[in-house]
């Protein structure tokens, strides 16, 4: 078993890459505390001080804020995220974040398998399902 507390605070610096960055001046930290055994799904602790930024997810990210707070959109249109509240980013899509102050996250990045190999995996546990019934 592996786990990971909110008060973990053995991370490094992650910059953001400078051209992301909109306003002030963010510094990321971050520590990978596990990779699944087929390597396609990671686990991290993050967490970013006040500025605003482009992000660019390049896996499927799920998010939960553990401490502070971050409004992910424009500031008109945009959400909140807040301790407690998750949310769910595509692979390929970018987003302004705008933190006031300080932001956590755990964070779940799983790399998306190509279409056929996801189909080929279903009709297998099918069939497997079928020869065991």
């Amino acid at each position: 078993m592996q786990s990971a507390r909110a008060s973990d605070d053995d991370l490094t610096d992650s910059p953001i890459d400078p051209s992301w960055v909109v306003e002030g001046q963010p510094r990321a930290r971050s520590r990978r505390w596990h990779t699944s055994g087929d390597s396609a799904v990671e686990f991290y602790i993050w967490d970013c001080s006040a500025g605003t930024f482009d992000w660019t997810f390049f896996a499927e990210e799920t998010v939960h804020i553990v401490a502070g707070e971050v409004r992910i959109g424009d500031p008109e249109t945009g959400i909140w995220l807040r301790p407690g509240d998750s949310a769910v980013f595509d692979a390929g899509t970018t987003h302004r974040w705008h933190v006031p102050d300080y932001v956590r996250k755990h964070a779940t990045l799983r790399t998306p398998l190509p279409r056929q190999l996801i189909r080929a995996c279903r009709v297998a546990v099918r069939t497997t399902r079928s020869l065991v019934a």
